[in-house]
C-alpha cells in the first residue's frame, strides 16, 4: 500500500528490487517472473483482478532461500509516489507439491490472490 511505502521513506524513484522473506521452504524454482503495476485500488477481487499494463521487472530461476531473498529487477520501475502496487508472482516448478509461505502481516483488506487448483487459474 502507498501509505506504508512513503512511511518506509520512499516518494517518487525508481525501484530496483524487492526482498521477500521465506518461511521454512528452501527450494529452486524454475521461471520466477515478477510484475508490477500502479493501482488506485485499495482491495483487490478475484471477481475481477486486475490483468492488464503489468510491467515486467524480473525473470530468472531462483534458489529460494529460508529466510530474507533478494530479487534484483533487470529494469527499474518508476513508482509515481501516490498509487498502491500490485505484485504479480509467477513461476513454474515440478520439483515440489508444497506452497512456498512468505511472511507478511495480518490485514483486514484483500490485499492479495492465488490460486490453489491444478490449473493455477484465478476463478
Amino acid at each position: 500500500k502507498s501509505d506504508e511505502l512513503t512511511a518506509a521513506g520512499l516518494g517518487i524513484e525508481e525501484i530496483y528490487g524487492l526482498q521477500f522473506y521465506v518461511e521454512d521452504y528452501a527450494t529452486d524454482i524454475d521461471f520466477l517472473r515478477l510484475k508490477i503495476k500502479e493501482t488506485d485500488l485499495a482491495e483487490l477481487s478475484v471477481q475481477d483482478p486486475e490483468l492488464e499494463s503489468f510491467t515486467e521487472v524480473y525473470f530468472s530461476n531462483k534458489s529460494l532461500q529460508t529466510g530474507l531473498n533478494q530479487f534484483i529487477f533487470h529494469q527499474p520501475f518508476l513508482w509515481n509516489g501516490s498509487s498502491n502496487l500490485i505484485i504479480e508472482m509467477s513461476y513454474t516448478s515440478s520439483s515440489f507439491d508444497e506452497e512456498i509461505g512468505l511472511e507478511a502481516h495480518e490485514t483486514t483488506a484483500s490485499t492479495s490472490l492465488q490460486s490453489n487448483t491444478s490449473d493455477h487459474y484465478l476463478r
